[in-house]
């Protein structure tokens, strides 16, 4: 077949080596296997330098009698079965034994006794071996372990498929390369957890956890938030620091927790925010910038510059490119698409103070915003609402006590709203006109001590989580405003607190000493 295709087409004898190419990838890998082991200094075992010599001296032989005798190949490392007979001319010419091998990094390999391969002239055999060592010289060697005199080639198996064989040792280093630089680990981080899957789609009643189940050491400044991820990846969650890191975290990995640690910050990450995906977070950091990073792959996707320091963001639950920041005195729109200028600022016709949080309603048409503004005439800037569409504020009379509000949380089966105040207690707003404060119930008994402490609604509405300045995790009942229960969590101030979206009763906090504790 590969005769008649080419001489049929009468093909240059120089455009052999692509057809030699082809062959080797086929054909000359595949029977390396047979040559077990071959000497370094020699470049041939003993077995073939005594074939070799024996068909010298058989080819002499056969010279010198004049007769032409027909020559059987007992390995076919071409896969082309030939009963051919050698020609006058060419039985022993050197384009048959000596020319016509291949010796790359010491490992011989004749060309096969066929009309067609014995046709070839001694310039056209070279031309050959020079495009074929091209091909194969690169094939790794590794040392046998059997003699160190020789050597054995790896990488081919039955396929001629060219994969290379790991030691142990190699395996090990496989994440760090030559130079000792270190490359983050590329696990598998999006999927749906075993734990997670049978209970996605089922509402159980929550209560509050009863041990420790998992103690991570996660930064070496403050954690400021703990977020989980959306239910269908919620075996992930973030964390913010001090120390300028977002850090991605699977709670439940046998492996290292951490999965991804995330440095586009020059300072202090004072909160992020999972897009609707959860693919991508929104981090807000003390560097007046807000970064839209790519969680599995690690890179930024777009960076929000702003004139102050950047403490809380916000994707819109239904405009999804759309995201509001909250920085020193302002209120910032924001298309991540567009990012080198912001859509909107939102103004007020007094200082604002430092934005703490941002929160949308379920329909992205309203936001609420609260500050650390406190003074004499401060109360109407507490805690405010917006609309997003024409950026006019909507009520400044909604919290009149006179202390900042540092959190803000959407009941996720009632239409309200909560706010964690440093009056040391949780209040309850109505999210819909005119916003008024329900007087009949709030939860209180923890304590802030001026730290920005965070809170949680369970995913069934039934409990308020917040964390305190003593390192307590607080549980309140929704329905009565009482307290069900203080778990110690044996941090020394729990500055936030995140009840599990999918599995009942378990919570993740972290603490002002970096450390980091899921309950369940």
């Amino acid at each position: 077949m590969l005769k008649t295709s080419i001489v049929g087409n009468s093909f240059n004898r120089y455009q052999l080596s692509f057809v030699f190419e082809s062959v080797c990838e086929r054909h000359i890998i595949t029977r390396m296997e047979l040559l077990q082991s071959y000497d370094v200094s020699s470049g041939e075992s003993e077995e073939d330098n005594e074939n070799v010599n024996n068909n010298k001296l058989k080819c002499e032989a056969e010279m010198k009698k004049g007769n032409v005798q027909e020559i059987q190949k007992d390995t076919n490392y071409f896969g082309i079965e030939h009963n051919s007979s050698y020609s006058d001319d060419s039985s022993c010419d050197g384009s048959n034994n000596k020319d016509g091998e291949l010796e790359i990094g010491g490992l011989r390999v004749e060309i096969p006794d066929s009309d067609f391969w014995r046709e070839l002239k001694a310039e056209d055999v070279k031309q050959i071996k020079s495009d074929a060592s091209k091909i194969l010289s690169h094939l790794p060697l590794e040392k046998s372990e059997s003699s160190p005199a020789k050597w054995k080639q790896v990488g081919l198996n039955k396929n001629s498929q060219t994969v290379r064989e790991q030691s142990s040792k190699e395996t090990k280093l496989d994440y760090s390369s030559k130079s000792n630089e270190t490359v983050s680990l590329q696990r598998k981080i999006f999927y749906i957890h075993s734990k997670i899957q049978p209970k996605m789609h089922t509402l159980s009643s929550n209560f509050p956890p009863e041990k420790l189940d998992r103690h991570i050491d996660a930064h070496g400044g403050v954690v400021n938030r703990v977020k989980w991820n959306v239910p269908s990846f919620s075996h992930l969650f973030l964390s913010t620091s001090m120390d300028s890191c977002v850090k991605i975290w699977n709670a439940f990995s046998a492996e290292s927790a951490c999965v991804r640690n995330l440095m586009h910050h020059g300072k202090a990450v004072k909160d992020a925010e999972w897009s609707h995906d959860g693919r991508s977070i929104l981090s807000c950091s003390y560097d007046r910038s807000a970064v839209v990073t790519d969680v599995e792959t690690g890179k930024q996707v777009c960076k929000l510059e702003h004139a102050g320091y950047v403490t809380c963001g916000k994707f819109n639950p239904v405009r999804r490119s759309q995201v509001v920041t909250g920085s020193t005195n302002s209120l910032q729109h924001w298309d991540i698409r567009t990012p080198h200028t912001a859509c909107k600022n939102f103004q007020y016709h007094d200082d604002l103070g430092q934005m703490q949080d941002v929160l949308f309603t379920k329909d992205g048409n309203q936001f609420f915003s609260c500050s650390d503004m406190v003074t004499r005439d401060s109360a109407d800037r507490n805690v405010m609402a917006w609309d997003f569409s024409s950026g006019v504020p909507l009520s400044n009379q909604i919290y009149q006590e006179r202390y900042a509000c540092v959190r803000l949380k959407l009941h996720p089966t009632s239409s309200h709203f909560l706010a964690q105040s440093h009056g040391r207690y949780v209040a309850i707003f109505s999210t819909s006109r005119p916003y008024k404060m329900v007087r009949s119930k709030r939860f209180e008994g923890h304590t802030l001590l001026g730290y920005s402490i965070g809170f949680d609604v369970s995913r069934d509405g039934s409990l308020v989580v917040s964390g305190s300045s003593d390192g307590r995790i607080h549980f309140y009942d929704y329905q009565t405003g009482k307290l069900k229960k203080q778990l110690t969590s044996g941090l020394d101030v729990c500055m936030d607190v995140m009840c599990h979206p999918v599995l009942a009763s378990t919570v993740v906090c972290c603490s002002w000493d970096g450390g980091i504790r899921i309950f369940h």
